[in-house]
């Protein structure tokens, strides 16, 4: 019986992993109309605060080519399923656009060490 319930557990945290992949590859900041460059900025400005911000930690990314800036916020530590979690406020300036876009966001590390949104 005890078997029975470890085996269970495991798949259980598996399929929440799995589903955890699935969101994370649903990414509402490929929705910006950002080019491949501003998301590598921002994603590598974001993975640096996850690993090393606390709450109110600000980052700033800029690229020149494109004209797009933002800034990246860490609002609030917390855990998931027993992963390391970040939730994050991305300000998005899109240099034809006058509105600058706020996006809310949590990200969780899984096991290999990736960040997937959740």
């Amino acid at each position: 019986m005890a078997r029975l319930r470890v085996l269970a557990a495991a798949f259980a945290m598996m399929l929440a992993l799995l589903a955890g992949v699935a969101r994370g590859q649903m990414n509402p900041l490929r929705e910006l109309e950002l080019s491949a460059g501003d998301l590598e900025l921002l994603t590598t400005t974001a993975d640096r605060l996850y690993e090393s911000g606390r709450p109110g930690a600000v980052e700033t990314w800029s690229n020149p080519e494109s004209g797009n800036s933002g800034t990246v916020e860490i609002l609030e530590l917390f855990e998931r399923e027993g992963l390391p979690c970040r939730r994050v406020e991305h300000v998005v300036k899109i240099e034809r656009d006058p509105v600058p876009k706020r996006l809310l966001l949590a990200s969780c590390r899984v096991p290999d060490g990736r960040w997937l949104l959740v």
